[in-house]
């Protein structure tokens, strides 16, 4: 029982950490999308 509580703290600690961090992910996306466009344009023109 006392296990399971642990892991269920920890899940909720995960869950808060990746929502808060969800914004940052998708930003993160948007700009690695981004670079790696600009990337394949050089490389396409290379």
């Amino acid at each position: 029982m006392f296990n399971k509580s642990i892991r269920y703290i920890k899940n909720l600690l995960f869950l808060s950490i990746l929502i808060r961090k969800c914004s940052d992910y998708i930003e993160y996306l948007s700009c690695t999308i981004i670079a790696q466009n600009k990337l394949s344009l050089l490389v396409f023109f290379k």
